[in-house]
């Protein structure tokens, strides 16, 4: 895999996680494990801004979103989304 993980790994790993320790669930998604580590500790601070606030737990997408002033390359367009 690129550096750049794209959503549908990063809901894969999410989804892993649920069930598996975080090992095997970066070893089923297919990213590394430095990626995992950032992208999960970003996901549990997004949740305890969301705790705080007094929000709602975040949504899948919002849990997966690009990171803002990331310069990673998309995986999928818009266009290619909407052909799918």
């Amino acid at each position: 895999m690129g550096k750049h993980p794209s959503a549908l790994q990063k809901v894969e790993f999410l989804t892993y996680l649920q069930y598996v320790n975080i090992s095997k669930a970066t070893e089923r998604s297919g990213l590394e494990y430095s990626t995992v580590k950032s992208f999960r500790a970003r996901v549990g601070a997004l949740v305890a801004e969301h705790a705080e606030k007094g929000l709602p737990p975040p949504t899948l997408e919002e849990k997966v979103a690009r990171k803002e002033g990331s310069r990673a390359k998309l995986k999928l367009t818009e266009a290619d989304l909407e052909e799918i």
